[in-house]
């Protein structure tokens, strides 16, 4: 079962251009990140779990950094193409 989001391709790429300066990367907690997509803490479970977004368990809290969720999200609508890591050479 695929996880509904109330955001659209246009929506995501609207926040990717608003996050992609120096806060792309900040690590971001569950409220922020449900207030920033619009969505409730069972669905951004969902995403965390069915979609594989980003994410770091620091003791008993979980963070996100906001810029990969975003690119990962564009990603599973097909907006982006898949993220190529480097073979580090």
């Amino acid at each position: 079962m695929a996880t509904k989001m109330n955001l659209s391709v246009h929506q995501l790429e609207l926040l990717q251009k608003k996050y992609e300066a120096s806060d792309a990367f900040e690590l971001v907690n569950n409220k922020v990140m449900m207030r920033m997509l619009h969505i409730s803490k069972s669905t951004l479970y969902r995403l965390r779990i069915e979609m594989n977004i980003p994410y770091v368990k620091v003791g008993k809290q979980i963070f996100y950094i906001r810029g990969l969720v975003i690119r990962q999200l564009l990603q599973q609508h097909g907006a982006l193409p898949p993220m190529e890591w480097g073979n580090g050479g």
